[in-house]
């Protein structure tokens, strides 16, 4: 499990990008823990399914402990139809 606190933004953008690719080939599933996500804009969204575009290929993504700010962002640009969300 990997967990994300704070804004999910431009701002973390690369610190994502960097940690969720160096969980290397051998993590064939990843779960995310949002709980602690306060803030999301349109780049977190982007990492998010740049890091389930990769995963689908080794194995299964999924968000845990959705917050409503993430979830509201989900659903109003359809995303929550391509990322599972488990609650």
């Amino acid at each position: 499990m990997f967990s994300i606190a704070g804004a999910l933004s431009k701002a973390s953008a690369m610190e994502f990008c960097s940690a969720v690719g160096s969980l290397g080939e051998m993590i064939k599933d990843l779960v995310i823990d949002c709980e602690k996500v306060t803030f999301v804009d349109s780049e977190g969204l982007r990492q998010l399914v740049i890091a389930q575009k990769l995963m689908q290929k080794r194995g299964s993504f999924s968000l845990i402990r959705v917050p409503a700010v993430l979830s509201e962002a989900l659903f109003r640009t359809g995303l929550s139809q391509k990322i599972r969300v488990l609650s």
